[in-house]
């Protein structure tokens, strides 16, 4: 028994924190990476290139993103529902 409860923490099975909430963190990662998306000059902003203002703005893109699925994964925490069901389980 106490295998297999390692196992599970060892592979995160057990985690309290799972909620598919954590999926939308990939698109801040994913899109810098992507530079075919911003590799151009224009359009300008203020003078600027746009491979510049896009980069800022993906920064601001991950903060929101960040913000919005920690909003997200407290309130389903405080409200005391799971947010991902395990094998055989039901969400409630």
């Amino acid at each position: 028994m106490r295998d297999r409860r390692e196992r599970r923490a060892a592979f995160g099975e057990g985690r309290q924190d799972k909620s598919r909430w954590h999926w939308l963190l990939l698109v801040p990662i994913v899109l810098p990476l992507m530079p075919v998306i911003y590799n151009r000059v224009d359009p300008t902003l203020l003078g600027m290139p746009f491979f510049y203002w896009c980069q800022l703005g993906f920064a601001f893109l991950a903060s929101g993103v960040i913000a919005f699925v920690h909003k997200k994964v407290t309130a389903a925490r405080k409200q005391g529902g799971k947010t991902v069901a395990t094998a055989g389980e039901r969400v409630g």
